[in-house]
């Protein structure tokens, strides 16, 4: 009889990156910071096991690469307020073997269509990414429970939305088209304020260029990066992670206003949104 000897192991030197910023969009001590605050230390030791550090490493590193997991693998050295702004942004996946012509969107490519709103600060306060890329956006709106929430305080807090979406109390829109010159002073300080939104999915692209190129992935996993891409965004606004990266990165990551399928509240909720927003006009 023979003893099955199982073959010793060889692992290969892990590497030390030194250019965090660069590689992983976070300054190497709020790297620290994150992996000591979301990921608990282990105490496996088999197979050379990674740090809680390590694997937020790879994890940043890839969310940072708009290429393939093995490539960060290679890199790490691993074997293998009151007024808030509303807008959706399309991430890229690659086509769905089932249905996939759902997730074809109206530029022509499969993908995600994510519907965030954001604060004055430039922080996430809500992100639903779980909707094929044909979707439009005011139907994502329609069904999100985020209204469902803002309508109950009817109008006591409200969120700016571009065009394509039905005006109420609780979301508020631009004139369209103005008619006046008031309406036109209106519809220019609307923009500078929704402009907020922009800038987030902008920011949130640049630091994670997976997101800005295509994620290529299993669909079930896509929503779970993204979301976890603006928890990290709105982490290094806390901490006030600058985002001073060399490449070109699109700073407005909407959608443009969709036309074909504006969909408003009903009658009396549109007539009472009118007013507020003629309300506002006297803050002009």
């Amino acid at each position: 009889m023979f003893m099955q000897v199982r073959e010793r192991r060889v692992y290969g030197e892990r590497r030390v990156l030194t250019k965090c910023k660069e590689l992983m969009r976070f300054e190497s001590e709020n790297i620290d910071f994150l992996a000591e605050q979301f990921l608990p230390p282990s105490d496996e030791t088999r197979g050379k096991a990674l740090t809680p550090r390590q694997r937020l490493e790879i994890f940043l590193r890839y969310t940072a690469d708009p290429g393939f997991q093995s490539g960060v693998a290679e890199d790490i050295g691993v074997d293998r307020s009151t007024v808030c702004a509303l807008d959706c942004t399309h991430i890229e996946i690659k086509k769905p073997s089932m249905f996939g012509d759902e997730y074809i969107n109206r530029k022509g490519y499969p993908s995600i269509n994510v519907q965030a709103t954001c604060d004055s600060q430039e922080r996430f306060t809500s992100v639903a990414a779980e909707w094929p890329g044909s979707v439009h956006d005011s139907r994502i709106w329609r069904r999100s429970p985020v209204r469902d929430i803002i309508s109950r305080y009817d109008g006591a807090a409200c969120l700016l939305g571009d065009s394509g979406y039905g005006i109420s109390p609780w979301l508020i829109t631009p004139f369209k088209p103005p008619q006046t010159d008031i309406q036109r002073r209106f519809n220019r300080v609307h923009a500078k304020e929704r402009v907020v939104i922009e800038r987030v999915f902008g920011q949130l692209k640049k630091r994670f260029p997976i997101l800005g190129n295509c994620v290529r992935l299993s669909l079930d996993r896509v929503p779970k990066v993204i979301v976890t891409c603006t928890v990290l965004h709105n982490v290094a606004k806390h901490l006030r992670d600058p985002l001073n990266f060399e490449d070109d990165a699109n700073e407005d990551g909407c959608n443009e206003d969709e036309g074909g399928e504006e969909v408003f509240e009903n009658q009396a909720t549109k007539q009472r949104g009118e007013q507020k927003r003629n309300e506002m006009l006297g803050f002009i």
